[in-house]
């Protein structure tokens, strides 16, 4: 099960470093980019934030 996140202050370079390094899974219903990592987390861009969602059971 994953725990969502809301990363609102993140770093500054979080809008380059998450497409560089996470693979690109598609588009939300709400428009917000969808990433994976290689450990299952899920990101998405909505823009002036990031929807992260943490997976704890090591690749859901």
């Amino acid at each position: 099960m994953g725990f969502p996140d809301r990363a609102r202050s993140g770093p500054p370079d979080r809008a380059s470093c998450v497409p560089g390094a996470f693979t690109r899974i598609g588009t939300r219903g709400d428009g917000a980019r969808r990433y994976r990592s290689g450990s299952g987390d899920i990101c998405a861009d909505e823009g002036n934030h990031w929807d992260v969602t943490y997976c704890n059971c090591g690749g859901c």
